[in-house]
């Protein structure tokens, strides 16, 4: 799943001809979060 997520987000870097920006894209920050929820 998390790789799927990334080429979609590469994909679509890709074809608007821009560069990854992690404020557009927050599914790491949820991730991240929701890792250090369950760590506690």
């Amino acid at each position: 799943i998390l790789a799927r997520a990334w080429l979609f987000v590469i994909w679509h870097c890709w074809q608007d001809h821009t560069a990854y920006d992690p404020t557009r894209h927050r599914a790491l920050q949820r991730l991240h979060s929701q890792d250090q929820q369950s760590w506690g």
